[in-house]
C-alpha cells in the first residue's frame, strides 16, 4: 500500500511541476519525503522484530536445507 501511495505522490509531483505550481510541488515533495521516512522506520522496526522472533524459535522449527 505504501508503494502505491509513493507512486501516486510522485505522479502528483510530476503533474504540479509541469503546471509550474512551485508551492504545490514543494508541498507534495515534502509529503512524499514524510511518507518515505515513515515507511522506512516501520519496515526497519518490523524487520528487527521479525529477526528477534526468528532467533527465539526452537531448533525443532527450523528446516534443514
Amino acid at each position: 500500500m505504501a508503494d502505491s501511495t509513493l507512486v501516486q505522490g510522485a505522479g502528483l509531483v510530476a503533474q504540479t511541476e509541469r503546471a509550474g505550481n512551485l508551492a504545490a510541488s514543494q508541498a507534495l515533495t515534502q509529503a512524499g519525503q514524510f511518507v518515505a521516512e515513515g515507511t522506512a522506520i516501520t519496515i526497519k522496526r518490523n524487520n528487527r522484530e521479525f529477526n528477534k522472533n526468528l532467533k527465539n524459535l526452537p531448533d525443532s522449527f527450523c528446516f534443514p536445507y
